[in-house]
Formats: C-alpha cells, structure tokens, sequence
C-alpha cells in the first residue's frame, strides 16, 4: 500500500512538475478515474489509500462541480516533500524489516530446538549402538575363553 501511496505522490508531483508556473490550479490537478487507471487500483483502494495522504496534508481534494464530473486531487508542498524523501518508501522498507525480523525470531528458536533435538537423538543412538557393540565383544571374550 505504500508504495501505491508513493506512485500517487509521483503521479500528482509529476503533474505539479509539467504545470504552468503561471498557470491555474486546474493545471496541477489530477482526476481520481484517472489515477485509478495509471495504479490500476479500485476506487475502495484508493479511498484507502489516500487518507493518510490527506490526512498528512500531502494531497488535497479538489472539488468544483463545473470543471469535472469527478472528483480530483493535487498534491501540496508537503507531498512533494514526502515523495522527494521516498516517505512511503522508506516505510515499506521497515515494514518489511520488520517482518522478517518477526520471522527469524520465531523460526530461528524452532529450528535450533529441533537440531539438538536430532543430535540428542542421534547421540543417544550412538551410544546405544556402542553399548551393544560392547555387550557383542564381552559375550564373544566370554565364548572364546571358554574354548
């Protein structure tokens, strides 16, 4: 999800790039249909997706009636920030982290407890296998010193 929340910053900071500096806000914004087609995502996803953007202050909605059918957003000075920095990037990459980290931590003690397991085990048959070996010679002295 955040790298989808990355490619919306780069799709809105990319339109902010290609505007007018001179021009209206018209110029920088971005339909939600749109967007939708370039993240080949659902619009229930980008509901999602987009509310930490908005929430963050990275992304605004925009909204006039007489310009479009539907709804649009632009990015602000704050999303243009976070998407320079690779924000959500960066978040994906610990989330990740983290995740094999939970991973290892959980599988590494299972594994460790099974390989003594079978050392024990092995051990013991090794023992078991020389103290029947031992048993065999004592039983073939004994028959050989009564010859």
């Amino acid at each position: 999800m955040n790298k989808k929340r990355h490619k919306l910053l780069g799709i809105l900071a990319k339109e902010y790039a290609n505007a007018d500096p001179q021009g209206s806000i018209l110029d920088i914004i971005v339909t939600v249909p749109t967007i939708l087609k370039k993240l080949k995502i659902s619009y229930d996803e980008f509901i999602f997706m987009s509310e930490e953007l908005k929430a963050n202050g990275e992304i605004k909605y925009f909204q006039v009636e007489d310009h479009f059918d539907s709804p649009a957003f632009y990015i602000e000075s704050k999303g243009i920030t976070a998407y320079a920095n690779k924000r959500y990037l960066k978040v994906e990459r610990e989330e990740l982290r983290e995740d094999i980290k939970f991973w290892a931590q959980l599988i590494l003690p299972v594994l460790s407890f099974l390989i003594a397991a079978i050392a024990l085990y092995l051990n013991m048959k090794t023992q078991s296998d020389v103290n029947t070996v031992k048993k065999l010679q004592k039983t073939e002295n004994k028959t050989y010193l009564n010859k």
